[in-house]
């Protein structure tokens, strides 16, 4: 694989940096302070909007002809349905699953620890991980392949939280849940294999946008310690935030139909999630707890590992929450997959189930993901 120097994303968010090295179709720029020798695998800059792999266009095509009560589903309780119908079956072994719960803000919160076949005596790092759905979908079954395929590949602890959902539990319910339950992963992480000196926060989308926030709060209540945030194509900014961007079409109006998650349930998300109403925001002013693009403060935070997809709308926010980290002095590696839609990486894990497909791109992008944050940790698990 070619690597290339991380490549800082043009905003009018952050302050502008001159380009270098332009080569064939792979441009370099300069590195935070901590990030020089950091790298991301990036494809060709565009001006307009590209297709899709075709690999992930065949789960795509498999995953929404499986049964599901709308066809046409326009309201969350609809879309929940169709989700839950379409729920792919794990069938990856693990040494152990265990569904608890813990003591949150408000009641109980389940989380599923999943212990990877390599588990020996020794202490192994921890991925506290917030599953996608924009706020208000999903659940831990509709990512449980994908966390066992992180467990078994990162040769990691993954314990996946149940946190409450929108619009039924406001802002900040769903993000408070996962900060209680980062706090706990790092104060009982020895009872179940665990190292407390190793905890990453990790998830998709929505997920990803939560880890971050609580990579935020910890800064801002000085705990837990979190030693790595892992954000898979992540939600930073407000759909009415206007970002410039760095391929001639924004990823928002470029991919709002047609590739896996789009612009309507993007919208959806946000309002049903109440961080950009009153009293917490408004739609040009919403809660940076959820708007994190528009946080105030982005230095001394976890290092980074981020990854993105080029045709995916969440793509030029994710940038630009990378380039913020960097600018701010953090630790961060940044990667973009070519021709990958959002979610691709859990796309590739139901396709070896449901078609028997080796997508090549998500595959390779679970397996470098993991390796990096290992790296970060400063062990090298295989």
């Amino acid at each position: 694989m070619k690597r290339l120097p991380y490549r800082k994303a043009d905003s009018l968010l952050i302050p502008q940096v001159e380009h270098h090295g332009l080569s064939g179709s792979h441009r370099t720029l300069p590195l935070g302070p901590k990030e020089q020798g950091r790298h991301v695998n990036e494809p060709p800059s565009i001006s307009m909007p590209v297709p899709m792999d075709p690999q992930q266009q065949a789960v795509l095509e498999a995953l929404n002809k499986l049964p599901a009560p709308h066809e046409h589903p326009t309201t969350p309780e609809m879309l929940r349905a169709n989700n839950v119908a379409r729920i792919v079956p794990s069938i990856e072994e693990l040494k152990s699953i265990e569904d608890t719960t813990i003591v949150g803000p408000n009641g109980d919160v389940g989380v599923r620890i999943y212990t990877p076949q390599t588990a020996q005596d020794s202490a192994l790092p921890v991925l506290v991980y917030f599953h996608g759905g924009c706020w208000f979908l999903n659940s831990l079954d509709t990512h449980d392949c994908f966390m066992r395929r992180l467990a078994n590949v990162g040769s990691i602890i993954v314990v996946a939280v149940d946190y409450r959902l929108a619009p039924e539990n406001k802002f900040p319910a769903g993000l408070e849940d996962c900060y209680a339950a980062t706090k706990w992963v790092v104060q009982h992480a020895s009872e179940f294999g665990g190292s407390s000196r190793q905890v990453c926060v990790g998830g998709d989308s929505c997920g990803g946008n939560l880890a971050a926030a609580v990579c935020l709060l910890a800064k801002e209540r000085g705990q837990p310690a979190i030693a790595v945030q892992m954000l898979l194509y992540p939600m930073t900014a407000h759909y009415l935030t206007k970002l410039p961007s760095t391929t001639g079409v924004p990823s928002l109006e470029a991919y709002a139909t047609g590739y896996n998650y789009d612009a309507t349930t993007n919208s959806m998300g946000w309002d049903l999630l109440g961080a950009a109403s009153p009293p917490y925001g408004t739609p040009e002013n919403p809660d940076f707890h959820a708007a994190i693009l528009q946080a105030p403060d982005l230095s001394g935070l976890p290092p980074a590992v981020v990854v993105l997809g080029q045709c995916d709308i969440v793509r030029d926010e994710g940038k630009a929450y990378a380039d913020r980290m960097v600018v701010a002095g953090n630790d961060v590696v940044c990667l973009e997959y070519p021709a990958s839609t959002h979610g691709f990486m859990a796309l590739a894990v139901k396709a070896d189930q449901l078609l028997n497909l080796d997508v090549e791109i998500g595959n390779r992008a679970i397996r470098e993901t993991m390796a990096l944050v290992n790296e970060r940790f400063g062990q090298a698990h295989k």
